[in-house]
């Protein structure tokens, strides 16, 4: 009789972790996102909504974003692809152009690269992680770099992956000419 009881109370703990809202799955983090949409290039985002101070530059390809004490940066910027270069080559651009890259952070393929890199401690001590995300088509390029203190990595955890999902440019018009043509 035990044994059923032990089963029984199992069975109801198993039940009882899926009744629960939120229970096993990914932890979203306290902040919301509002959405960031060029009006020169088109391409748009969405973001975390902790930043205070925004500045766009005159020539209207992005915009800069700070938190209210500096500790987080975003930059989110478009421009044509003037090259026709592909992820894998903006990449090894970006290689060239940072220091401190985190071992294991690059990743590209034909319509995107991503890399991570440190400023080891920079000017107050504290390490940031900048998260650099590009997607490229054969017109134009559209990306974001996020910055934020190194020990609050798994914080923002989720935000990049929503960051790099939600980022979106208008399809090219070179790739609109060749389906047309076929």
């Amino acid at each position: 009789m035990n044994i059923k009881r032990g089963s029984v109370f199992l069975m109801f703990c198993a039940l009882a972790l899926f009744a629960v809202p939120g229970a096993g799955a990914e932890k979203r983090e306290e902040f919301g996102m509002r959405r960031y949409i060029n009006a020169r290039f088109g391409y748009s985002m969405e973001y975390p909504d902790i930043f205070e101070t925004k500045t766009e530059p005159d020539n209207g390809d992005g915009v800069k974003l700070a938190s209210k004490n500096g500790e987080y940066t975003l930059a989110i910027w478009g421009g044509y692809n003037i090259f026709g270069q592909d992820g894998d080559a903006l990449l090894e651009e970006s290689k060239e152009r940072v220091a401190h890259i985190l071992p294991g952070s690059e990743r590209s393929a034909g319509k995107y690269y991503s890399i991570q890199y440190g400023d080891d401690g920079g000017k107050d001590g504290t390490e940031h992680i900048f998260y650099e995300y590009v997607i490229v088509n054969a017109d134009m390029k559209a990306g974001f770099t996020f910055s934020y203190p190194k020990d609050e990595e798994k914080r923002f955890e989720i935000a990049v992956i929503d960051m790099e999902n939600s980022l979106k440019m208008p399809e090219a018009e070179s790739e609109t000419d060749i389906s047309e043509e076929e």
